[in-house]
């Protein structure tokens, strides 16, 4: 794990705080193609492929400034850039670039226990790694972490922006740091089922997954209402500014039970026969 922690009220804050603490130290920006936008500062956009990104960072870093630059992006990329192999980043001389990785999607479900991807993209070796994250996906806890050394998580205690944050709810915080042992047997209850339902008879070419992760995407918005008429709620809604392509994602989570799992087989099954 990483050597320091923060906590704040949302993960969104935790993003900005970030960009906004990392602008004022001069370093420049390098956002990649659909990286949340809870680190973006304006007036940097994200750049449109992966391609161009690696070029114009590896132009900047050849250039020997000074400033080390800084690459947001996220773990989870249905793309296949980000988790398990990152492949554009094997691509750059990570060692000289400061690595911000938001986890929101990863943390409780992926890495070992649910621990998140800070030690598998500690083993990048970036010049610094930092990440942030919402707890309120897989943890259910109202608060964003941000994760990183000991010497960064100081100084970022240390600035008005986290003095002026409003905190995580306490009581929340306190029931995270008592229930670990409960965290650790859902993951691996999650896994257990992710397990069978992949052993099931599913449609194939219907999901596009990350490889572990607990959601299945797909475009079909006449499965979901087929679910949603067998009683079954899938995600059914797109970010702002993600185009009109349909975004669906059934999403496995520890509460369910194996009848569920093989009720939504079913479903697949009887809407694709």
């Amino acid at each position: 794990g990483s050597e320091s922690c923060l906590t704040l009220s949302s993960g969104y804050l935790a993003g900005q705080m970030l960009s906004t603490i990392l602008q004022e130290d001069g370093h420049p920006f390098f956002f990649a193609p659909g990286s949340h936008t809870a680190m973006h500062k304006a007036p940097e956009k994200p750049f449109s492929s992966w391609e161009e990104m690696v070029r114009a960072l590896i132009s900047y870093v050849d250039q020997g400034y000074e400033e080390l630059p800084v690459l947001f992006m996220d773990t989870m990329d249905l793309t296949g850039a980000g988790y398990p192999d990152f492949p554009y980043l094997q691509q750059l001389p990570l060692e000289k670039i400061i690595l911000v990785l938001d986890d929101s999607h990863g943390l409780g479900v992926m890495g070992t226990e649910g621990s998140g991807m800070y030690k598998t993209a500690s083993a990048l070796n970036p010049g610094e790694l930092i990440v942030c994250a919402s707890m309120n996906k897989a943890m259910g806890i109202p608060g964003g972490i941000i994760l990183g050394n000991r010497e960064r998580i100081a100084n970022l205690r240390n600035t008005t922006f986290f003095s002026g944050a409003s905190p995580v709810p306490p009581a929340y915080l306190a029931t995270l740091m008592t229930s670990t042992g409960l965290y650790r047997e859902q993951y691996s209850r999650l896994q257990k089922l992710l397990t069978y339902f992949e052993s099931l008879s599913l449609p194939g070419n219907l999901f596009k997954r990350i490889p572990a992760h607990p959601v299945f995407a797909y475009r079909d918005k006449s499965l979901t209402e087929y679910l949603y008429r067998n009683e079954i709620l899938v995600t059914d809604f797109s970010y702002a500014g993600s185009g009109s392509e349909y975004n669906g994602r059934l999403v496995i989570n520890a509460n369910h039970r194996i009848g569920d799992l093989e009720k939504i087989a079913v479903c697949l099954q009887n809407h694709y026969k």
